[in-house]
């Protein structure tokens, strides 16, 4: 019994001093006419239809938030998205191997919708919000 009570203290202790917190480098709204991913794959990184990937004018409604990830160096690990289609349920979608992406602001009366642009680490994936 002492041997199992010393070795789950000694695991309790690994796992507790190994808690590694996610942070929220920056964050800002903005108004945005389209956003549009660019991956290292020719093809669309989703053969899924029901998988959005790129909102432009017509679906920029259905976005949320962008989340641009980083790793612990600093480079960027991917994006993840967050949007809402009419069927009421919400996805997230994580992209990696991005090589660009384009943000375009509305102008005066165009199409556009507050987007919640987000610079976090990889950490802070794990953490809903």
């Amino acid at each position: 019994m002492k041997r199992l009570t010393i070795i789950a203290i000694i695991i309790f202790t690994l796992f507790a001093g190994s808690v590694v917190y996610g942070r929220v480098i920056s964050r800002i709204k903005v108004d945005l006419y389209s956003v549009y991913f660019y991956t290292k794959y020719k093809l669309s990184p989703t053969s899924i239809d029901y998988v959005i990937t790129n909102f432009g004018p017509g679906n920029i409604r259905f976005l949320k938030s962008v989340d641009i990830v980083l790793d612990n160096e600093g480079r960027v690990a991917g994006v993840q998205f967050i949007y809402q289609l009419p069927d009421g349920f919400k996805r997230k979608t994580f992209l990696t191997n991005i090589i660009g992406w384009t943000f375009k602001k509305a102008k005066r009366r165009g199409i556009s919708k507050k987007i919640v642009l987000r610079l976090v680490t990889t950490e802070e994936l794990n953490i809903p919000w």
